[in-house]
């Protein structure tokens, strides 16, 4: 069962409340060749650690990079 990621991407144009609601609605984390069209220029997933021995009880969340 592949965990659950969320994305967040980055772009330089100023937008309104409006305009980044329309920019997530036509991103598509997936689909990098597409990003430039709709002026995203990088993206973030958070990825959740993953444990190093069962006596490891770390727990975080990273950001990497797409």
């Amino acid at each position: 069962n592949e965990p659950r990621r969320f994305a967040w991407p980055a772009w330089q144009q100023p937008l309104d409340a409006a305009g980044v609601d329309a920019l997530l609605d036509v991103w598509n984390p997936g689909r990098k060749r597409t990003w430039a069209r709709v002026g995203i220029h990088a993206a973030w997933q958070g990825v959740q650690y993953q444990r190093r021995g069962q006596a490891d009880t770390t727990r975080a969340i990273a950001a990497q990079r797409l």
